[in-house]
């Protein structure tokens, strides 16, 4: 959450951090925060938890720490929310999506020049990890990709794939889903697919069966596949990740639940 102008505080895990001009805060929004502030401006990318590539722990320690404005990677992430922010409405919905994965990588960066070291969050099972999503993302549409695939493809046991994992409070199953749904997500909401049929894009990322889409989709958003596309159809929402500017000032905000900013 790059800070752009204006001061304020935020209080999480009994840590109080300042925000100060061009710096950052991540907040967990499913637990509880305070964020105290006087006139603000600032730039806000929320995602869920298990998009950001950081070990549960590390994650936890990372919450309302101060990302330095002065440090190279937050400057960067600064520099790239803003400019994504005003193109934004240009994008189509797996641009967006795309341009909110590459802004929750540059965060990853900043966040590991100020996180404290954890044990377990580093070395070559981190590694292996950020292979294993990235294989996931760029995967989708084939069908075959299911946990004991997944596995095998990077050559570990189906009991290791679901320890990695647990680094980032998920299971190789739920992520795959998650990330299908996702896309099937931004692609409904995208204009440039709007010939293509509900079954279509279920098919494109990968589910065979339309009523197992449909009720994953269901589960995940409160609504089907084609209530969610008649939605957002006309609309410029952004699918996760999102990102937004914020401008009115705050006193106290309410945590939301099972996501982080």
């Amino acid at each position: 959450m790059p800070q752009v102008v204006g001061h304020g505080h935020v209080r999480q895990r009994d840590r109080l951090a300042e925000m100060a001009a061009g710096s950052g805060i991540l907040i967990e929004t499913r637990s509880h925060y305070e964020r105290v502030s006087s006139t603000e401006q600032s730039l806000n990318l929320r995602f869920p938890r298990g998009l950001l590539p950081l070990g549960t722990a590390e994650l936890t320690e990372a919450c309302a720490r101060n990302v330095d404005a002065a440090a190279p990677a937050m400057q960067m992430l600064s520099t790239y929310l803003d400019r994504l922010f005003d193109a934004a409405d240009d994008l189509t919905g797996r641009q967006r999506l795309d341009a909110g994965r590459a802004a929750i990588d540059l965060l990853a960066m900043a966040l590991r020049d100020t996180t404290p070291s954890v044990p377990g969050g580093d070395g070559p099972a981190q590694v292996l990890l950020d292979m294993m999503r990235t294989h996931v993302r760029t995967h989708l549409a084939d069908p075959q990709l299911r946990v004991a695939e997944l596995a095998r493809r990077h050559h570990i046991s189906v009991r290791y794939a679901y320890n990695l994992f647990e680094r980032i409070g998920t299971t190789p199953g739920a992520y795959i889903r998650e990330q299908r749904l996702l896309t099937a997500q931004a692609m409904l909401s995208d204009p440039r697919y709007h010939r293509l049929t509900v079954s279509s894009i279920a098919g494109t990322v990968g589910f065979l069966d339309l009523s197992t889409f449909e009720r994953a989709f269901r589960r995940q958003y409160g609504m089907t596949p084609a209530g969610w596309r008649r939605e957002h159809r006309c609309s410029r929402s952004l699918p996760w990740p999102c990102y937004r500017k914020r401008t009115q000032p705050h006193s106290i905000d309410q945590p939301h639940r099972d996501q982080s900013e």
